[in-house]
């Protein structure tokens, strides 16, 4: 076997010898092998995570409650589709999140220390400590499995793959390209403020079909991935079941307490996200059969939301998988992107030029790249608008002004229906136009503007669909809860459907069996007395 594996590995390098690809491009082989293992692993924890959906909303839908998502997407499912295509924001993040750190480090052992034991053990460290935070609150087998199976196949792929140092080859552009790469790594993070996301979405994204087809594919399997880490206050709608409470009216209190944050009643019918019982004067909160809190009544029935937090963070299991992904996300995709993007600059460039010539053509090719790609976003960040009124810089053609002054009247819940520019941004082909529009409109007094706000109801885009159901809510405009009410089971975007519950919330409707228009009654005497 062992002749086998070096016959490989000679013929490997001999390859290298003589493609540029294989001799410059071995790194992109190694992250793509961390990528494929992040996507297996992926697919199957997603998948599993909607298999679990599916059964519970099943049974949310038949105990009559309202099921978010609605039936078209509860079918969906047990597709291998959403599971795939969801599992690819955990390979584009922990994937890349994991490969670069491991294909580095098998990269600093073997060229910087010539693969000594010792400081093998010392990179091992990391690794292991890392494998014991994921755990550190509940044994997560998927999550342990990108730790695991990730790193350990991009440091073996990248020990195997790695040609042998040609002379002048690390010196050549040593100090220009990772130069160079620092600086555009600190141009980036200079700019990426609190709303990195939105200023790449608004910027980047929804400026070109391209990126629009990829921010429409986002929103369209985000949520599939987000059921699976999402702490349990975060999540949509939770079973509970209340058990062991003689008292009748501290029963309807209670179950009204929990309908309030989306924990729906039901009968025991197997795994429940929260069971609530009585002992004594206390209050158990419990999940798969033991105590995670307890409280009392009254505190219960006055602190709820607290109790509930308080709950789901004792259940919590993916604190630091979730930050992990979010790092990732800044950091490990946009590295990967720029790696490869630079091997096939270096590996094309190679057959016309010498070995470090082609290196640093690449860099100076890839750094003006990102340059451009971020002038956008700085134009987008730029405040300077002296001397232009409100209206001025909604009729600009800069699409940064416009979105500028938008949130503008956003910061002083300005009336959008005073300006006369609000006629022609109703109109406008841009969809950062009408997603900042909507927002805007959550703020207006002005009767009218609520059916230009319900016509954006069926925009193309699902960003301003969502901004749509969200200024609804706002506006705390109940006539318009019937027509929210009639779109939620004929959608087929998860998306908007969250959107849109958060508009019946924000409205004033609570869940009932069989769902129907309601609004949270006061609270009763009984609720009273049960506090005091």
């Amino acid at each position: 076997m062992r002749i086998g594996e070096n016959s490989l590995f000679m013929t490997i390098t001999h390859q290298n010898s003589r493609s540029p690809f294989l001799q410059y491009g071995y790194p992109v082989l190694c992250i793509l092998s961390g990528l494929i293992v992040a996507q297996v692993i992926a697919t199957f924890q997603v998948y599993v995570s909607n298999i679990e959906l599916q059964a519970s909303l099943k049974i949310i839908k038949n105990a009559g409650y309202l099921a978010i998502p609605n039936q078209t997407i509860i079918n969906r499912l047990q597709e291998f589709g959403p599971a795939f295509y969801g599992g690819l924001f955990f390979t584009l993040s922990i994937g890349a999140g994991l490969s670069l750190p491991a294909f580095g480090a098998s990269w600093i052992w073997v060229r910087i220390f010539s693969s000594k034991t010792s400081i093998l053990l010392l990179l091992l460290i990391p690794w292991l400590l890392s494998l014991v935070l994921v755990n550190r609150h509940g044994f997560s087998p998927f999550v342990s499995a990108y730790f695991l199976f990730i790193p350990v196949t991009v440091f073996r792929m990248t020990r195997k793959l790695m040609p042998s140092l040609l002379p002048g080859q690390f010196r050549a552009f040593k100090i220009i390209h990772p130069g160079l790469f620092i600086i555009l790594g600190f141009l980036w993070a200079w700019q990426m403020g609190g709303n990195v996301f939105m200023d790449v979405r608004d910027n980047l994204l929804l400026s070109s079909s391209l990126g629009g087809k990829l921010n429409a594919f986002y929103y369209r399997y985000t949520f599939y991935p987000a059921q699976v880490f999402k702490p349990l206050n975060r999540k949509g709608l939770k079973t509970c079941l209340i058990t062991q409470v003689g008292d009748s009216d501290l029963k309807e209190a209670l179950e009204r307490e929990l309908l309030q944050h989306d924990y729906l009643p039901l009968e025991k019918t197997g795994q429940m996200d929260l069971i609530l019982s009585k002992k004594g004067e206390e209050i158990l909160l419990q999940h798969g059969g033991k105590t995670v809190m307890t409280t009392t009544a009254p505190r219960f029935l006055a602190t709820g939301p607290i109790c509930l937090k308080e709950f789901s963070q004792k259940m919590d299991r993916h604190v630091f998988f979730r930050k992990c992904v979010f790092l990732s996300l800044l950091t490990g995709l946009p590295a990967a992107l720029y790696l490869f993007l630079f091997v096939l600059i270096r590996s094309f460039a190679a057959l016309f030029f010498k070995t470090n010539v082609s290196g640093v053509i690449a860099s100076f090719i890839c750094f003006g790249m990102g340059i451009a790609l971020l002038t956008p976003i700085i134009s987008g960040n730029q405040k300077k608008t002296e001397g232009k009124s409100l209206n001025e810089m909604l009729e600009s053609d800069k699409r940064q002004e416009r979105i500028t002054a938008f949130n503008k009247m956003l910061a002083k819940r300005l009336e959008i229906s005073d300006y006369p520019a609000y006629e022609k941004l109703l109109r406008s082909p841009h969809v950062p136009d009408r997603y900042w529009l909507t927002k805007t409109m959550a703020f207006s007094q002005n009767p009218e503007t609520l059916k230009d706000l319900l016509a954006f109801l069926n925009d193309a885009s699902p960003n301003v669909v969502s901004m749509a159901y969200w200024a609804l809510g706002l506006r705390g405009d109940k006539s318009t809860l019937p027509e929210i009410l009639k779109r939620i089971p004929i959608s087929d975007d998860w998306y908007n459907q969250w959107y849109a519950y958060n508009a019946l919330k924000d409205l004033g409707w609570t869940q009932a069996k069989p769902y129907k228009i309601s609004h949270r009654p006061a609270r009763t005497n009984a609720d009273k007395k049960i506090q005091e």
